[in-house]
């Protein structure tokens, strides 16, 4: 259902009477007046069309997008009377005009702004069907994700767990946490994805991901040094818009993720606080040496000292949603009921929690 809403939804009409003739067909196909999508992509498009063109444009500017598009067949009963477009010549020749036109000004606009080629419509499926077992992951490079990781290792990860369960579940957790976060983040569309660890991690990381995202090694110890580090590369690299978003938060909505991008579209920062004064991600379009200089990064200060660096370096900043990543017990806890309900947001994690439940019901004690 995740990347459902991440498409648009096209509704062609079947009839439920005999064949009609070519030129009605085309009509109907085309200028039915049925469309969905998420208001963000809606928005995105800027739709101008005031007649029945916007139906037209709505499938051009979501195909030249980048957006993917479902088409959903539909029945219906025929009208009844004669209609002004598809019943006449005169109507049939003016308006397949007016979508041949339509379609070759979008085109050449498009194609003198440079922009990416246009996204695959994926036809006659049900929604499901085709966001689940068709939809691909479209990189675009303007748009950057960044997964800050680590190798799962005892005794190295979620070490504040730690003090509260055994080392090989925590170990556990965190490969879980880390493959449930890195799958949200190809959900995405339109969003290019890496992984930035350590550089002691880099092969070990590489192995265990595969050849799902490329990991990069970070310059220097410690998180700020890896934050440094990847507006360094991927700002320089000719990335615009760049977000590092941390390793445990799986069970984040892809509507936040996709809503900081929009965010750092309009200023030089984007970001997410968490409710125990850190952040689940921050973002920037140009690589500030100095915003992540800091020996207290992690601790309940972390969002402050940032914000007082944005400040001094008169950055404009904006907020996605507070939320909370898995930290300590009680985050554990929260993570445990929300997964109760909805665990395909997080499936691997999900399944963790399944096989720890009992470990998991004394933290409550």
């Amino acid at each position: 259902m995740r990347k459902t809403l991440d498409t648009m939804m096209i509704n062609f009409q079947q009839p439920l009477s005999l064949p009609a003739e070519k030129g009605e067909e085309i009509a109907k196909k085309y200028t039915c007046q049925f469309r969905a999508g998420r208001a963000d992509v809606l928005r995105r498009l800027e739709l101008q069309e005031n007649t029945y063109g916007w139906a037209v444009e709505i499938i051009l500017k979501g195909m030249l997008g980048g957006f993917h598009i479902v088409e959903v067949p539909v029945t219906y009963y025929p009208r009844i009377g004669k209609s002004k477009i598809s019943g006449t010549l005169k109507g049939t020749v003016g308006v397949a005009w007016f979508i041949l036109s339509l379609i070759v000004r979008h085109y050449f606009r498009h194609r003198r702004a440079g922009m990416p080629r246009p996204a695959r419509v994926l036809a006659q499926q049900s929604p499901m069907e085709s966001s689940s077992e068709n939809t691909a992951h479209s990189p675009h490079r303007s748009r950057t994700l960044v997964v800050m990781a680590k190798a799962p290792r005892p005794g190295m990860v979620k070490t504040r767990l730690a003090q509260a369960l055994p080392l090989e579940p925590v170990t556990e957790l965190y490969r879980c946490l880390l493959e449930d976060t890195l799958a949200l983040a190809t959900s995405l569309t339109s969003v290019e994805v890496a992984a930035i660890s350590p550089e002691s991690d880099q092969d070990e990381l590489a192995h265990l991901l595969g050849n799902t995202v490329q990991v990069m090694a970070q310059k220097g110890e410690g998180l700020a040094a890896g934050l440094t580090s990847v507006f360094r590369h991927f700002t320089s690299a000719g990335r615009q818009h760049v977000i590092a978003f941390n390793s445990d938060s799986p069970h984040l909505a892809p509507s936040v993720l996709d809503s900081a991008f929009e965010i750092l579209a309009t200023h030089d920062v984007v970001v997410g606080p968490t409710h125990d004064g850190g952040y689940y991600l921050v973002g920037a379009k140009a690589a500030h040496p100095t915003l992540f200089e800091s020996d207290r990064m992690g601790t309940r200060s972390a969002l402050d000292r940032l914000l007082m660096r944005t400040n001094v370096l008169e950055l404009s900043t904006g907020f996605t949603e507070p939320f909370y990543d898995i930290d300590v017990a009680n985050d554990l806890i929260l993570l445990a009921q929300e997964l109760r309900l909805a665990p395909a947001k997080a499936p691997r994690t999900a399944g963790w929690f399944n096989e720890w439940q009992q470990a998991v019901a004394q933290l409550r004690h």
